[in-house]
């Protein structure tokens, strides 16, 4: 549907879900809860809508807390200063995490003591009653030095006002106090993440038997002897149940295969039983006693303790494996147990090789009885079913605009392994280089235009290693920094909701995240682990992907097959896909393809079929800039392949390597002055590959060709080439610069191409430019802003087919056939 089609029926349902929630809070939020999802691209306007919404709510009922719920505290941000510049939402507020830079001093943290209290969340363990205020045993409280002027504590308080709380997902599943009574919530974009958890548990410390620890307390009215009897037969049987896991676990080592359900239940383990093991293991946790008026070192030295503590990991195991013998899932499922994956010979990052037991399970949303919106371009009904079940799924698909016609490789694979060899990175940069060369009249010095190039993190901080080495070598006045190149840069994972490429005249997206089978699994297990229908795993020891033959095709019918990697369960594909194509597409979206004022030109450099029709499939080879495409960008073309050479050695290492180049050139996907520009005409006798696009950088800068002669072998010779210079650059200022390049170079003459007749301008094929000459002014023959004398396209082409040697641009490229001319000597 079209652009304002899809914005109306967005605005329509977000209408009707408001509706449902003035009936379900006049209901006093009883019955049915309003819940929806909206699957739209980007672009289409979701946050925008919400915001508008979210003030019409706050109107009604000022006292209504609502909870925004965005990928990263950057986003939120962004939230809150339109929700208060463009809606008036006054009391809206972003919610920062106790480690995130204070919003009036970058350079200092919310909270003055943020690693210790990132520890000991990470423990589980209250914050707010530990280093923030706790009371000891005499009932004296004790607040931390900073607590009346901690911007974190500050902001705990404003939560708990009525307004617009804008924070990141983590807040979704977090029991923070300052978020109790939350009436609304609306998340923008993907937050499963958020909510699944993966923790390794080594086998060789789970073994070993383990005492009951000193919170195991005696019941009221219970005596010492009772007390002590009890903790005996207690000890006992947590003795026995690791026991009777590790038989299990042994058999499943011996014959290398996971634990199922049965074996448990034919060793007696039961529910019940797995919950009372539980509790055991939780009696091992040692009391945290942190006080905020303690010396810092004895603090470190208690929360370090606490963190090495291994009872959470153990109790955390009987805590699933409950799950997975509970009545509900052992009555439909029969086999594997979900959720505790047995990882043998495990490497490890630190490359120690160890035997694990994988704990993977999720949590459900800690604000499930409230309202609840989900806005995300790539949100999957069934994933969002597990944690919001019965919510409406709406889906709006709106077209692009029509200039926007991405291009795709169907010969890159572009997986973080194989974007690691400096060739595939230096072709990606190339390729960015090129386009920013290329558009460089549209973005005008704008740094909101440049092109935006995607890759993987560990490719992006490559080139940002690479580039702050370089500049070292450079002195100091003339150093730059990274964000100084001609493109913009961003990596996978970085890039959900952003809006600062909205005017990005380009994009390259180089490459994809391709998991592999034991990640995507992985977050399968956690996802779905208390769920009795369980997935279909990949069996064997060499765990990979399938890959089926795809056909795909571009606008133009052209089909290509592509061998696509799958998982064969259905809800590993979806988790699969939302790492992989669903991030491919949440960088194009950056540019904001469906609702934008200005073309964009797209590189898709990635086999992988997306859900958009490609305007045309070229190979990587017509994509990445070759050595022709690298001398234009260089800024001057011979004519001649010996003035090629001596120009370029480290391309091209003698005359016969650029007409041997010229010969087998493959099509360019995006032909400019160098390259096959009208492929059509150049087929007809005497027409060269090079009708220039002289100005293809507007009236900043313009292609000049350069006339001068060498003496080569004894004998002087008239050669040729093009000089890309500024407009107003005067004759001697032209000549100066080839005399840089060819010392022994004389008798010069430089002129500029007029325009060329309409018939000739027009483009050969969809993907051809046609000529863009500017209209110099004329005085005389020549220009009249640098004095250079002016040339009709009917004069080059009498001058080129005059030259003592063709012009290698002449040589139309046929790789299916030998050379049948002599070499150039």
């Amino acid at each position: 549907m079209t652009v304002h089609q899809a914005k109306a029926l967005l605005n329509k349902t977000i209408r009707e879900w408001l509706d449902k929630v003035h009936k379900w809070i006049a209901r006093g939020k009883e019955g049915h809860i309003p819940r929806l999802v909206l699957k739209a691209g980007a672009g289409t306007g979701k946050t925008v809508a919400m915001l508008a919404a979210s003030a019409k709510l706050l109107k009604k009922y000022p006292d209504l807390r609502i909870l925004f719920s965005a990928p990263s505290v950057e986003l939120c941000e962004e939230v809150e200063k339109k929700a208060i510049e463009e809606f008036g939402i006054a009391n809206a507020r972003v919610a920062r995490g106790r480690s995130q830079p204070r919003p009036d001093d970058k350079s200092q943290k919310m909270c003055a003591f943020s690693d210790w209290a990132e520890s000991l969340a990470a423990l589980q363990m209250s914050v707010s009653k530990s280093l923030c205020s706790n009371t000891k045993e005499d009932g004296t409280e004790v607040r931390c030095k900073f607590f009346d002027t901690c911007p974190y504590m500050k902001q705990i308080r404003e939560m708990k006002q009525p307004g617009l709380i804008i924070a990141s997902h983590q807040y979704l599943s977090v029991e923070l106090d300052a978020l109790k009574g939350i009436d609304l919530v609306i998340i923008d974009e993907s937050f499963h993440q958020t909510m699944t958890f993966e923790k390794l548990v080594p086998i060789e410390r789970f073994r070993k038997l383990r005492a009951l620890g000193d919170s195991y307390k005696g019941k009221k009215g219970e005596s010492h002897a009772d007390f002590e009897l009890r903790r005996e037969m207690d000890q006992y049987e947590l003795d026995n149940g690791i026991d009777t896991v590790m038989r299990i676990l042994t058999r499943c080592e011996v014959e290398k295969r996971q634990w199922t359900i049965e074996e448990f239940l034919n060793e007696g383990i039961t529910s019940d039983f797995c919950g009372f093991m539980k509790k055991l293991e939780y009696s091992r946790i040692e009391k945290l006693a942190v006080f905020p008026d303690m010396d810092d070192d004895i603090k470190a030295e208690r929360i370090q303790k606490a963190k090495a503590q291994e009872a959470y990991g153990f109790a955390r195991f009987w805590s699933i494996l409950q799950v997975q013998l509970s009545p509900e899932v052992v009555a439909e499922r029969e086999g594997l147990i979900m959720g505790l994956r047995l990882l043998f010979n495990h490497m490890t990052k630190g490359d120690e090789i160890r035997d694990y037991i994988s704990l993977r399970w999720s949590k459900d949303p800690r604000f499930i009885d409230v309202a609840t919106v989900i806005i995300d371009a790539d949100a999957d009904q069934l994933i969002i079913e597990r944690f919001y079940p019965g919510a409406d799924f709406v889906e709006i698909e709106a077209e692009w605009r029509d200039d926007i016609e991405p291009v795709q490789c169907p010969n890159w694979v572009g997986s973080a392994a194989s974007m690691k060899t400096t060739r595939r990175q230096d072709d990606a940069y190339n390729t960015a280089l090129e386009m920013a060369d290329r558009l460089s009249h549209l973005v005008k010095g704008d740094p909101k235009k440049r092109p935006l190039l995607v890759s993987h993190k560990s490719v992006i901080d490559g080139y940002r290693e690479d580039f702050e080495n370089d500049q070292k070598d450079l002195p100091e006045h003339e150093r730059q920094s990274f964000d100084s190149q001609p493109m913009d840069m961003a990596w996978f994972g970085n890039l959900r909701g952003k809006d600062c490429w909205n005017k990005a005249v380009g994009i390259v997206v180089v490459g994809r995240i391709e998991p592999t089978v034991d990640a995507v699994e992985a977050i399968v297990e956690g996802i779905w682990f208390a769920t009795p229908k369980p997935p279909r795993f990949i069996k064997g020891d060499n765990r990979v992907f399938p890959t089926r033959a795809t056909i795909v095709s571009d606008k133009l019918g052209n089909e290509r097959t592509i061998d696509v990697s799958y998982h064969p369960d259905d809800r590993c594909h979806r988790v699969l896909k939302q790492i992989r194509e669903a991030e491919v597409m949440q960088a194009i979206a950056r540019i904001r393809p469906i609702h934008r004022d200005t073309p964009c030109e797209v590189i898709i450099l990635t086999k992988i079929p997306l859900p958009i029709q490609p305007a045309r499939f070229w190979g990587v080879e017509s994509i990445v800039p070759d050595r022709f495409t690298m001398v234009r960008m260089n800024g001057w073309i011979p004519e001649n392949a010996q003035d090629m050479a001596d120009a370029y050695p480290s391309l091209f290492p003698t005359a016969n390597a650029v007409t041997l180049a010229a010969f087998q050139r493959d099509e360019r996907a995006f032909p400019a002055f160098e390259g096959r520009a009208l492929p059509a005409l150049a087929k007809a006798a005497g027409k060269s590959l090079s009708q220039p696009i002289y100005d293809y950088m507007g009236n900043e800068r313009v292609w000049v060709r350069v006339t001068y002669s060498r003496k080569l072998n004894t004998r002087s010779r008239t050669r040729s080439g093009w000089l890309l210079v500024g407009r107003t650059a005067k004759s001697d200022e032209i000549i100066a610069e080839v005399s840089k390049i060819y010392p022994d170079a004389a008798n010069f003459s430089v002129a500029m191409l007029a325009p060329a007749a309409p018939e000739v301008v027009e483009a050969a094929n969809d993907n051809t430019p046609a000529l863009r000459p500017s209209t110099p002014i004329v005085r005389n023959g020549r220009d009249a802003l640098n004095g250079v004398l002016i040339m009709s396209p009917a004069t080059l082409a009498l001058a080129q087919s005059m030259a003592e040697e063709q012009p290698w641009q002449c040589i139309v490229p046929d790789k299916g056939r030998r050379m049948q001319f002599r070499l150039a000597a």
